[in-house]
């Protein structure tokens, strides 16, 4: 099946897709997704407080807000999005660097842009709705190194920043999938 991702990082060093069934209407699991507080979940800010002292990076002042919000202020940029349905969020970054600075590039940009000195990550937060029941997809994640480097803590640092995000929200367990 085609990913939204396709356009944006064809051909990624590294993939991984989750999916989370939800009983509830697909665009409803959407919104409240997009507006979920990721570091509201205590196992969240652990890992952000871990690696502020593991890498040496200064903690930054924190105001509460939904996930997509969150990521924008951070410097991820909207690559696509279709309310109730999906939402492709990417950036480029140094994730090696203790205080990693998130940059966007335009979506008409994304796919081209190539430096070597960084990281273009790509990811997705999508809802389809289905039959019975009504399947939630978080998401797509999707890295390209312009030159490979360490990356310290890569399944935090390099893909999906909060694949984890439905957890409290679902009925039913999660499927990790290959691909």
């Amino acid at each position: 099946m085609p990913s939204p991702l396709d356009p944006f990082i064809p051909a990624p060093d590294a993939r991984e897709r989750f999916a989370v069934t939800v009983r509830a209407p697909a665009a409803l699991v959407y919104d409240v997704a997009c507006a979920f507080d990721m570091q509201s979940i205590f196992a969240v800010r652990t890992i952000f407080r871990m690696r502020e002292r593991i890498m040496g990076s200064r903690p930054g002042v924190r105001v509460p807000r939904g996930l997509v919000a969150e990521l924008e202020e951070l410097g991820w940029g909207c690559l696509l999005e279709r309310p109730g349905e999906l939402f492709v969020g990417g950036a480029v970054c140094q994730p090696w660097l203790a205080d990693v600075k998130f940059r966007a590039v335009p979506p008409e940009k994304f796919a081209a842009f190539a430096d070597p000195d960084l990281v273009k990550i790509a990811w997705t937060l999508e809802t389809r709705s289905r039959p019975q029941p009504h399947r939630a997809q978080f998401g797509d994640s999707r890295d390209r190194h312009g030159r490979c480097r360490p990356t310290p803590l890569p399944g935090i640092l390099a893909l999906g920043p909060g694949r984890d995000l439905l957890d409290p929200l679902a009925s039913a367990s999660r499927r990790p999938t290959q691909g």
